[in-house]
């Protein structure tokens, strides 16, 4: 873990990999003994969140996220010799400045203002929303819209207008991506 967080730190540098690029972990264990055996370190540069239901929040969703996962494949235990399927699970080593995640263009998710993001190590890591991107449907045709938080103010982009809005506006429908600034 150390040896791929240094290799990162030493060779991806720069503005643009400081700001929106970090390090994911993922291991494979034992769901029954918690056998591990298998770890993968991942650079990315979004969080891929699944929105399952109409109604979301952005805390179940980051929840659901790093929450362990299993899978169809199944495999022997070395450790407890069970046929058991795979348990996955992710954690961030690193986190960048700016939180980048992307979202399906469908349903509804409720924002928080502040987000915390944990890592690998225990600590957390707060976030305060940006900007955010959604899909708005006119009739037949696909638009989308932003909203970008200027200091306690939002603004609403559409159609080359910018116009004030409230606060609400960051829970609009059919969110694309969204951005979170590290406090």
């Amino acid at each position: 873990v150390k040896k791929n967080i240094l290799y990162f730190k030493n060779n991806y540098k720069g503005s643009f990999v400081d700001n929106f690029y970090f390090i994911i972990l993922i291991i494979s264990s034992c769901p029954n003994c918690n056998n591990i055996y298998n770890t993968r370190a991942q650079v990315t540069q979004f969080l891929q969140l699944n929105v399952k239901n109409s109604q979301n929040n952005i805390y179940d969703l980051i929840i659901d996220y790093f929450k362990p996962k299993i899978s169809i494949e199944t495999f022997y235990c070395g450790k407890c010799g069970l046929k058991v399927n795979k348990s996955k699970r992710i954690y961030c080593l690193t986190l960048p400045n700016y939180l980048i995640l992307e979202l399906e263009d469908k349903n509804s998710v409720n924002f928080n203002n502040n987000i915390i993001l944990p890592l690998f190590n225990g600590n957390m890591c707060s976030y305060q929303y940006a900007s955010g991107i959604y899909k708005f449907r006119n009739e037949d045709v696909s638009e989308f819209v932003s909203v970008i938080k200027k200091e306690n103010t939002y603004d609403f982009f559409s159609d080359d207008k910018i116009e004030k809005c409230s606060k609400e506006f960051i829970n609009l429908e059919c969110p694309s991506l969204v951005i979170y600034k590290k406090d």
